[in-house]
């Protein structure tokens, strides 16, 4: 039934932010923290021919405290994806999205 789902990819990108400056200084260039953020997604044909696909990106944003005050930042989840279907051949495409936080 489902012989087509190894025609898939994914991915498993990260991105991290480093204090570059602290509250308490004046300069608002940075966001005076540490963050790591872990990704991973991937794409599913949902037919034989690759017309229909469905895709999804889930990320996890961690934060640490920020300097020079006692506030710690929250860690955020966000889920991101969609459902599209090819038209002329593959020049064109339609679908919907979703983004949550």
């Amino acid at each position: 039934m489902f012989d087509f789902l190894p025609e898939c990819c994914s991915t498993s990108p990260e991105s991290a932010t480093w204090p570059l400056s602290s509250a308490d200084d004046g300069d608002n260039t940075g966001l005076g923290l540490w963050g790591f953020e872990p990704s991973i997604g991937t794409t599913v044909y949902l037919d034989k021919t690759k017309t229909w696909s469905a895709s999804t990106l889930a990320s996890f944003e961690f934060n640490g405290d920020k300097r020079g005050t006692k506030t710690h930042v929250g860690d955020l989840l966000t889920l991101e994806g969609g459902l599209g279907r090819k038209f002329l051949k593959g020049a064109a495409k339609a679908g919907l999205v979703y983004y949550g936080q």
